[in-house]
C-alpha cells in the first residue's frame, strides 16, 4: 500500500476528512462531493490511495471540525501571525502558510479577501496537506503539528485586521450583498411547507442583489443556520444556487463552474 494512505489513515484517526489529490498537483483525483458530508472509512481510503502515487488532501468545514486561512504569501502569514489567534497547527505551502482553526458552525469559504492573496477553507472546499509535493517541487510540511487544542475561527478578528472593502466599487458591492441577507432574514423554509420553493426564492434573491455564486453559497450558508427546518446540506444549498443561475432571467450568468469553484489552486 503507498504510503499516502498510512497518512490519510492517520489524518482520518485524527478527525480529518481526507481525500486524494493528482501527485504534484492540487486537484481532486476522484468525485469527492460526498465527502463535504462525511468521512470515507477505512476501506474507501485504502481503494482511494490504492493507485499509483497520490498528494493529500483535507475537505474543510463541519466534516472535518476546521477551517483554514489559506495565505499564498510568507511575509503575509508573519504578519498576520503576530495578530491571530496562535495555533499550534499550521502548515508551510508551496509559497505560504495554512493556519487551522476548530469550528463547531459553518464557516462560509472566501477567496482573495480585500483582493489581497489570503482564502478562507470553509465548507465545501479543501486544502492540501503535508507530505505532498507542491506543483513546483517542494514539500508541504507541518510548521507545528498539534490538532488537540485548536483555537476557534477568529472571524472577527479576521475581519478586523484584514481590509475586505476599502475602494467605493467595494462600498457599493457591499451594500447590496447586507440588502440581500436582510432581505431574506425574513424568509424561512420549513419542511412540508414550501421549504424547497423558499429556498430557491432566497437563493434568487441573492442573485439579483448581484451576488455571484460563491457570494450566494455563502449567505444561504449563513442563511440556513438560523431560517430553515431542517437544515439543508452545503451540497443541497449548492443545487439550489446551480438553479438560481441558471433559469434567472436576464442574468446572463449561465453557471459553469459552481461546484467546482472550490478546485480553483489552493496553496
Amino acid at each position: 500500500m503507498p504510503p499516502m494512505f498510512n497518512e490519510a489513515e492517520k489524518y482520518l484517526e485524527r478527525g480529518f476528512c481526507p481525500i486524494p489529490l493528482r501527485y504534484r498537483g492540487k486537484e481532486p483525483a476522484i468525485r469527492w462531493r460526498e465527502y463535504t458530508q462525511r468521512k470515507p472509512t477505512v476501506d474507501e481510503l485504502r481503494e482511494l490511495f490504492g493507485n499509483g502515487a497520490r498528494n493529500i488532501g483535507n475537505i474543510c468545514g463541519l466534516v472535518s471540525g476546521v477551517a483554514v486561512l489559506d495565505v499564498d504569501d510568507k511575509e503575509k502569514a508573519r504578519e498576520l501571525y503576530r495578530q491571530l489567534p496562535k495555533t499550534p497547527a499550521m502548515v508551510e505551502t508551496g509559497k505560504g502558510v495554512h493556519f487551522y482553526y476548530s469550528i463547531d458552525e459553518p464557516i462560509a469559504p472566501r477567496v482573495r479577501i480585500g483582493g489581497i492573496q489570503v482564502d478562507i477553507r470553509g465548507e465545501a472546499s479543501y486544502v492540501v496537506m503535508p507530505p505532498s509535493i507542491h506543483p513546483s517541487g517542494k514539500q508541504y510540511e507541518w510548521i507545528y503539528d498539534d490538532w488537540n487544542e485548536l483555537p476557534p475561527f477568529p472571524r472577527e478578528k479576521i475581519e478586523e485586521i484584514i481590509p475586505t472593502c476599502t475602494t467605493p466599487e467595494c462600498q457599493a458591492k457591499r451594500k447590496r450583498i447586507t440588502d440581500g441577507e436582510a432581505y431574506i432574514a425574513n424568509i424561512r423554509a420549513i419542511a412540508g411547507e414550501g421549504g424547497h420553493n423558499s429556498t430557491f426564492r432566497a437563493a434568487c434573491k441573492l442573485r439579483d442583489a448581484g451576488y455571484d455564486e460563491l457570494e450566494a453559497l455563502g449567505a444561504l450558508i449563513r442563511w440556513n443556520q438560523t431560517n430553515t427546518d431542517p437544515l439543508w446540506t452545503v451540497e443541497e444549498l449548492t443545487h439550489k444556487v446551480r438553479d438560481a443561475f441558471k433559469k434567472g432571467e436576464g442574468s446572463g450568468r449561465l453557471i459553469q463552474r459552481l461546484g467546482n469553484w472550490v478546485c480553483k489552486d489552493s496553496t
